[in-house]
């Protein structure tokens, strides 16, 4: 930490249980972090990043790592390397820390989602949401509110759909047999392929109807509301893999799979997935600048 400027540094470990390393916050709990009275600014070592005038800033809420706040590499080497700054965010007053990010990048993760959001909600009370969900929800609602770029992975596409209506479901126990390994698998090797829809943002980026992809996940989208989302890619199995807006202005797309993780191994469509992301964030940044936005 540089405590002069409230500046708190990562660090980058690998841990057994991942395939790949993670940027964490040592020595202070996201519980302490957040009890701070002041907002602190959470940073990459500058030997990683340093950032850069006129490049459009992503605002990415933070993971955890036994009780620290974290995030994997992938996704930051991804961001980077289309063209983007990053600022972490914290799960504390979130709308604070939203006034100069130009785009939303909501990382998956294994956390809690609304009960009501399931297909088949559990019967037993749900316990309060804890301040990761929240903070997504927050920064989804900005984000909505102020028409900015969103990408979401994985759980963040999830989170994505919930917050329009869809409904969500475990595979395993919802869905049942699927001759496709969704879970279970490392993340850096390709899983299934998916089918995508010509009508959509993401053929746009693929210009392609079918690719393969990695996949990660025990649960899924199960039905959107159409009027608001549209599916832009499924398996041949059902499995819902990727989701964007409908009547949204800006980019608005959510994949089921972990593009970072290939995009960062060199394979085009991934790279292009982030690069699209980051181009149109870029032109929300021109859109502020050129109209003196206040936000």
């Amino acid at each position: 930490m540089n405590s002069s400027q409230n500046i708190f540094v990562l660090e980058k470990k690998k841990f057994s249980h991942s395939s790949c390393c993670t940027y964490i916050l040592p020595n202070i709990s996201a519980e302490e972090i957040d009890k701070l009275d002041y907002l602190p600014q959470i940073c990459l070592p500058e030997a990683t990043f340093t950032p850069k005038k006129g490049l459009p800033t992503i605002g990415v809420i933070l993971a955890l790592e036994s009780g620290f706040y974290s995030i994997d590499e992938p996704y930051v080497l991804a961001l980077l390397q289309a063209g983007a700054n990053i600022k972490f965010i914290t799960y504390k007053n979130v709308e604070t820390q939203l006034s100069d990010i130009d785009g939303v990048l909501l990382i998956g993760g294994f956390f809690p989602t609304p009960n009501n959001w399931y297909v088949h909600p559990s019967q037993e009370a749900q316990p309060p949401l804890p301040p990761r969900t929240l903070a997504y929800l927050s920064i989804l609602d900005w984000a909505y509110r102020h028409k900015m770029p969103i990408f979401g992975v994985c759980g963040g596409m999830q989170m994505m759909s919930g917050f329009l209506g869809a409904k969500l479901m475990f595979l395993e126990k919802d869905f049942g047999y699927t001759p496709f390994q969704h879970k279970g698998i490392n993340a850096n090797d390709y899983a299934h392929p998916i089918i995508i829809n010509s009508n959509s943002l993401l053929f746009d980026v693929a210009k392609i109807n079918h690719i393969t992809v990695n996949s990660v996940h025990s649960e899924a989208v199960a039905s959107v509301p159409h009027d608001k989302i549209k599916i832009s890619a499924q398996t041949e199995d059902g499995i819902i893999e990727a989701i964007e807006f409908i009547n949204y202005p800006a980019f608005a797309l959510g994949v089921q799979w972990h593009p970072e993780r290939m995009a960062v191994q060199g394979e085009i469509f991934s790279k292009n997935l982030y690069k699209r992301f980051v181009l149109e964030a870029h032109k929300f940044y021109q859109t502020k600048v050129f109209d003196n936005s206040p936000f």
